[in-house]
């Protein structure tokens, strides 16, 4: 039976703690959001255009998405796909889908890379440094990114989906983190929404920049921050943001005007 301590994948709300470990670093000095990403990592192609840490945040990148070119390359998504695979995918593109800051479109691997920035920069690994800077401190003693598809996680609640009379494994192999791959629980969950309020990690500096909307280069404001949806919920001011992988299905809502948060 599931129990507030069950431990969920809860897909693209892992994005949060992605763009946070960024702006963490970025407090340390040792970034910014608006360096290339070719600073960082070299092996994404020069297109011709300065892609920025802030165009992969949000969305606006012109990269293309790494599930839906795995797809057309004749992968299936229960296949179990590394990050080195992702990498590698990026590496052979020759051109984007639109310049940097035209559009939004919703891009897996601006994330994929985020993470692989933090790992560079931070000299450990992506879900090393998440633990000691993030999980750690906040006390989040059930959270861990999961980058090993044969890691067994004790409590953790496996995906399924209805078939015929009954139900199948909705299977999930994913060995990459960053976009997503976050394990975690309703109740560690909670703390990360409580460190908005009451900030055991970070400041209102990074927070205000998480929920600062992104302009497009024509001028236009859309409702995506960073890793943040903002918007209004009845009249209500809303952050939110939802995943969905296999059988998971997340969503995490804050009203900051009311000091309250949803976690489903």
């Amino acid at each position: 039976p599931i129990t507030p301590s069950t431990i969920f994948h809860i897909a693209s709300v892992s994005k949060q703690f992605t763009v946070f470990s960024i702006l963490l670093l970025e407090k340390e000095g040792k970034l910014s959001l608006d360096d290339d990403i070719r600073k960082f990592i070299p092996e994404v192609p020069d297109f011709g255009k300065k892609i920025t840490l802030r165009n992969l945040a949000n969305h606006t990148s012109g990269l293309r998405d790494q599930w839906n070119l795995l797809a057309m390359a004749g992968w299936r998504l229960d296949d179990v796909i590394t990050k080195e695979q992702i990498l590698k995918l990026v590496s052979k593109q020759k051109e984007l889908n639109f310049n940097p800051g035209d559009e939004f479109v919703y891009c897996n691997t601006g994330y994929t890379l985020l993470a692989e920035v933090v790992a560079r920069v931070s000299g450990k690994s992506f879900p090393e440094y998440t633990s000691e800077n993030i999980f750690k401190p906040l006390n989040m003693t059930n959270t861990l990114f999961y980058d090993d598809h044969e890691k067994i996680v004790k409590n953790r609640a496996y995906s399924y989906k209805s078939y015929r009379n009954g139900y199948k494994k909705s299977v999930l192999n994913y060995a990459n983190a960053g976009a997503t791959s976050l394990f975690t629980t309703v109740e560690d969950l909670s703390l990360w929404a409580m460190n908005f309020e009451n900030p055991v990690v970070g400041d209102m500096d990074i927070f205000n920049k998480m929920s600062q909307r992104a302009v497009l280069n024509k001028g236009d404001t859309i409702t995506y921050a960073l890793a943040q949806d903002v918007s209004k919920y009845k009249g209500l001011k809303m952050i939110s943001h939802g995943g969905a992988d296999a059988g998971y299905r997340t969503f995490l809502s804050r009203f900051p005007n009311q000091k309250y948060s949803v976690i489903v």
